[in-house]
């Protein structure tokens, strides 16, 4: 004698009682921690944190100060260089820009 198709939800609560969940806990414990260090991290003061890497000394530095001039009450920078240096003024608008708007 054939038993009757049992309805879909009872299927999958006899399987979650058959396999218990522990294989999804270390990724809900990692997914937990990353939220919580991207809150962190969201909190924190200081510049953001970009990789500038590949640009020049001028543009790194005009970035930094252009990222501290955003929240400041004076501005941060360097005028004759801001004048003089084409990748030193880009370096500051882009970090003020970027900076500004958090």
């Amino acid at each position: 004698m054939d038993r009757p198709p049992r309805p879909p939800a009872e299927r999958v609560l006899q399987a979650v009682k058959r396999f218990p969940s522990t294989a999804a806990r270390p990724a809900v414990r990692l997914l937990q921690a990353a939220l919580g260090a991207t809150l962190l991290v969201g909190c924190a003061g200081g510049t953001a944190p970009v990789n500038l890497g590949g640009f020049s000394p001028a543009f790194k530095q005009g970035y930094i100060d252009g990222c501290e001039s955003a929240g400041a009450l004076s501005q941060r920078r360097d005028a004759p260089r801001y004048k003089t240096e084409p990748e030193y003024m880009q370096g500051w608008n882009d970090g003020y820009s970027a900076c500004r708007r958090r």
